[in-house]
């Protein structure tokens, strides 16, 4: 067994596995190997089998040679490796990252907080950590909106930039920049400081920047808000602001802008606004120096809501003059609208929703009505309504139930005269009338009553018993005004003998024959200015339109179209055609009667209306004539009878 070779064993082993007699494999009887010693010579042997000794010793020497190779190269490696890391290391952190931004440190020293439109001191420090100088270094300081120089505080000063030059290694710069910022009060500024630089032999450009962020402490500008806390639906109140200095230097170029709520409605202000009804021009505020503005209106919403009024003041700013490019201070008034305790409303000429515009010669009606919002009775109540107004006729006064007071001229109503005013239960309403009329205008007074009105301010008073048993008197009113819109009129006139054209054919008209008029059209207005005002007429079928019109700046066209004739006539001046010229045109129309029109006087113009908007009273007002014919009861050559056709 030990002489046989490895390929007779593989082979008797594949020949049982094949046989037919069976595949089990007889497991072989083992035999103990014995160690054997071998004698290699130094040389080579004559002989196959010194021969193949000296093969097996050759190939171990090699494998031997080659495995001490690849430990010589691994030792290498690990070594470089070591070197490599150890290079690193000394670089990084020896120092030498020379361009490295963090060796570049920004100090700011500056207060924490500081009063708007004070001087701020901002103490800056450039330090250069690095091994090598920082060339070109250019610091830059942007400010938000609003800062101001402060050696000029018109001129703003939103980036400011300095040249530092160069900065050796492990030396440092300092640099002061002052700014004067504006805000509201404990409002956040947020300011960066940056700083861009080079390195020797390299053109980029390295950046660093920090930030700093000073709270506004204190407002230059003070806002004080006087203002009821509530207030009635539909009544007026007044409104006080009180802009003031709080600085030590002039604040410029201020604005207040007002910001209503829902249901507000504007009445006037005390100075006017400057732009639309919210925003005023404060100017300059010298320190310590105040402006008042007061403002009037009134709220109309439902019990018990709450309404925010804004108030903001600051320094105009772009080009547009009435809105705040830097704000200063903002206040917020909020009003709680209530019901009142005696309720009371005024209804003119039926209209209780407001205001009620009347034409001249006509009644105003008015009915006040009155209920108790309290769970209490009310005692002893009277109520009172002043008249005034320039077009109020005293003698035209009808108090009703009540006493008018003509020394105030007041009607008063009290227990004496309607004993339901002696005591109002919880809920008790009432209704209470009276009655007046303006004056008649003539072209005598008329001068006297530009924008007539009549004004009536209702007040209601009583007594309740408060919660601590102490009687208290209550009060309630409400205000409405009659105003007295302009009478606009306009008289449309045929004429043929005179007027600024030269008129032809037959006069009276005749059968199939044309004959050309001309009509002047002439509107007089007597309170109130009218804007828009426009006139238009139609010509009748059997009439034509000549085209010529006078004066000829006029702004008179023709639409075949339907026929038409309109007038632009724009503005009309209150008191045209009584205090002064009225406003006029003369156009030309021309009729070609027919035989069925004999003994008849054809219209030559059909119904003219007439048709502006009273500035005043804020209503569109309206005036019409009647066609005219070819009577010509104008012309001061020929008679009615001229008019009727012939043959």
């Amino acid at each position: 067994m030990q002489n046989e070779r490895p390929e007779d064993n593989i082979e008797r082993i594949k020949r049982k596995l094949y046989s037919p007699q069976g595949t089990r494999i007889q497991r072989e009887k083992t035999v103990e190997l014995h160690k054997q010693s071998f004698e290699v010579p130094e040389g080579w042997q004559e002989g196959g089998g010194a021969n193949a000794k000296n093969i097996d010793y050759s190939m171990a020497r090699r494998n031997l040679h080659d495995h001490s190779l690849l430990k010589k190269l691994l030792l290498v490696a690990v070594v470089f490796f070591c070197v490599a890391v150890g290079i690193f290391s000394y670089l990084y952190f020896g120092g030498l990252n020379t361009i490295s931004s963090q060796n570049v440190d920004i100090s700011i020293v500056a207060p924490v907080s500081v009063g708007g439109g004070e001087e701020l001191p901002i103490q800056l420090t450039v330090t250069n950590r690095n091994a090598i100088p920082l060339e070109s270094v250019l610091l830059t300081v942007e400010f938000p909106e609003g800062t101001r120089s402060p050696t000029n505080l018109s001129q703003p000063l939103l980036r400011y930039t300095y040249d530092l030059g160069g900065i050796q290694s492990g030396d440092s710069v300092n640099h002061t920049v002052d700014a004067i910022l504006f805000g509201e009060e404990n409002s956040i500024k947020n300011i960066k400081v940056s700083i861009e630089y080079r390195v020797p032999d390299s053109s980029a450009r390295l950046y660093k920047e920090k930030m700093y962020e000073p709270t506004i402490s204190s407002s230059p500008i003070l806002v004080a808000l006087q203002s009821i806390t509530e207030t009635s639906s539909g009544k007026e109140f007044e409104m006080t602001i009180n802009v003031s200095s709080n600085s030590n230097t002039t604040v410029e170029d201020l604005l207040l802008r007002a910001e209503y709520p829902f249901g507000y409605q504007f009445v006037s202000a005390s100075p006017e606004p400057d732009f639309d009804d919210n925003v005023w021009q404060i100017g300059d505020l010298r320190p310590e120096q105040k402006k008042t503005i007061t403002i009037r209106g009134s709220l109309t919403g439902e019990d018990g809501s709450m309404r925010a009024f804004n108030f903001s003041v600051g320094s105009q700013g772009g080009s547009d003059e009435k809105n705040i490019g830097i704000p200063l201070i903002s206040r917020q008034e909020t009003i709680e609208i209530t019901r009142p305790f005696i309720g009371t409303s005024l209804a003119l000429n039926g209209n209780s929703n407001g205001d009620a515009v009347i034409r001249a010669g006509q009644t105003v009606r008015g009915d006040i009505t009155y209920v108790n919002n309290l769970p209490t009775q009310v005692t002893d109540v009277q109520i009172e309504v002043k008249l005034a107004g320039s077009v109020l006729d005293r003698r035209s006064v009808s108090a009703g139930t009540g006493f008018y007071r003509s020394i105030d001229d007041t009607i008063v109503w009290e227990k004496s005269r309607v004993s339901d005013l002696a005591t109002l239960n919880p809920g008790e309403n009432g209704t209470l009338s009276f009655s007046v009329s303006p004056v008649t205008i003539t072209s005598g007074t008329l001068s006297s009553f530009q924008n007539p009105e009549m004004s009536f301010v209702v007040s209601v008073k009583g007594t309740r018993v408060s919660e601590s048993n102490v009687p208290e008197e209550i009060t309630s009113s409400v205000e409405s005004k009659a105003t007295l819109s302009s009478n606009l009129s306009i008289r449309p006139r045929l004429v043929y003998s005179e007027g600024p054209f030269v008129n032809t054919g037959p006069v009276p008209p005749k059968v199939e024959t044309e004959t050309v008029y001309t009509v002047y059209w002439t509107i007089t207005n007597t309170t109130n200015d009218v804007s828009g005002a426009r006139v238009t007429a139609s010509l009748p079928f059997y009439a034509r339109w000549v085209g010529q019109v006078s004066p000829p700046n006029e702004r008179v066209t023709y639409n075949q179209v339907g026929s038409q004739i309109v007038w632009d006539v724009g503005d009309v001046s209150a008191g045209s055609g009584i205090l002064s010229t009225p406003r006029e045109v003369a156009f030309q129309v021309a009729i070609l009667p027919s035989l069925s029109q004999v003994g008849v006087a054809p219209n030559v113009i059909g119904g003219t209306q007439l048709r502006g908007f009273d500035t005043f009273t804020e209503t569109t007002i309206t005036a019409d004539a009647d066609a005219i014919t070819t009577q010509l009861s104008s012309d001061p050559v020929y008679g009615f009878s001229s008019g009727r056709v012939v043959e």
